[in-house]
């Protein structure tokens, strides 16, 4: 009986196709929740509130390298540009930012906590009525006018000249 036949696929060829979509898709999703966790357990506890911080800074960078893989590898450009426009107003919190401010402006006697859940409320009335239904007709009308089918790293590649399609990891 002939020995079997080794497979062709070896570490340097997982390294090469798969090792960053693995790590982006199944991983970082490990890494956020489990820093995560310990960063707000840590945070409560005297003498570890700094490590605490640190974690959950480990924790929030590996949630945006997962939101950049997946707008650059993962979607359509229409999809990432509505995904990332989302994104980044609930990140920033522009409007809490401001509404807290003017609220401190024209009710300085106003408490502190009602004025955070004033802001954080109207908030989620721009997020809802506003941000969220202008991004979404920003993507549409854009998908119109352009063809944003493909992810941006395979227009990429194809702009470069550097490989096909085939080369793109999933």
């Amino acid at each position: 009986m002939p020995p079997p036949v080794p497979d062709e696929y070896n570490i340097v060829d997982y390294l090469k196709e798969d090792f960053l979509h693995t790590t982006m898709t199944e991983s970082m999703p490990l890494i956020t929740s489990w820093f995560g966790t310990a960063g707000e357990i840590m945070e409560k506890v005297p003498g570890l509130q700094g490590m605490g911080r640190a974690y959950s800074g480990i924790a929030k960078v590996a949630e945006g390298l997962q939101l950049v893989y997946e707008l650059v590898h993962e979607l359509d450009q229409g999809q990432a540009l509505e995904k990332g426009s989302k994104q980044l107003v609930k990140r920033t919190k522009p409007v809490k930012v401001v509404a807290e401010s003017l609220l401190k402006r024209k009710f300085p006697k106003m408490p502190e906590g009602a004025r955070k859940k004033t802001a954080a409320f109207l908030e989620k009335l721009f997020e809802k009525y506003v941000a969220d239904p202008a991004i979404e007709s920003g993507g549409k009308k854009l998908r119109k006018e352009v063809d944003l089918n493909d992810s941006l790293w395979k227009d990429l590649k194809e702009a470069l000249g550097s490989g096909t399609a085939a080369e793109v990891p999933p």
